[in-house]
């Protein structure tokens, strides 16, 4: 033997490096954790406060308000159910204001008549009634509308008449 070396290490040194190690390790992980949690709740707020902000406005829509829009979103996803939204309360409001004006002249057409007017559904009770038909039946309008054609108009013919206008679904006429 010409030679030797040895080499040698002191043990509790590579444990202290090795429990060093782990410990760096342990703190990356829970550092690692805290940050997608924190990343997370930003992602998550991102898209749940725009659908809280939609659900708002759609029950402020749901309320009878067809004036609500929704503002264009960050995302495309987000944007695509703004638009359908608008697009729904632009069209309900636009279909709205055509009923309100149908029902206006129609209104307007039934109280200047000087012939009694009475609309009866298929029920036989008494929808409306135009003031001619009121002072006819010589009764005020509360006392007429939603009651039974029975309990207000007496006159037999006129029951009959009008019962069979609504069996054959179309309109009567007489004198």
């Amino acid at each position: 033997v010409i030679g030797a070396i040895r080499a040698s290490k002191n043990l509790k040194d590579f444990v202290n490096k090795r429990q060093e190690l782990q410990l760096r390790f342990l703190v990356f992980v829970i550092t690692l954790l805290i940050i997608m949690t924190l990343l997370s709740y930003v992602l998550s707020c991102r898209y749940t406060k725009p659908l809280n902000i939609i659900a708002k406005r759609a029950n402020l829509f749901a309320g009878g308000d067809f004036n609500i829009r929704i503002d264009t979103q960050k995302t495309k996803e987000l944007t695509i159910l703004a638009q359908s939204f608008n697009y729904m309360a632009e069209t309900i409001q636009k279909r709205m204001d055509i009923i309100i004006s149908q029902s206006n002249n129609l209104n307007a057409i039934l109280n200047s008549m000087t012939d009694a007017v009475v609309a009866v559904d298929s029920d036989e009770n008494i929808i409306d009634v135009n003031p001619a038909a009121l002072k006819w039946l010589e009764l005020p309008r509360d006392e007429v509308e939603g009651r039974s054609m029975q309990e207000v108009i007496r006159h037999k013919a006129l029951q009959n008449f009008i019962r069979e206008a609504i069996q054959n679904h179309s309109p009567k006429d007489a004198d």
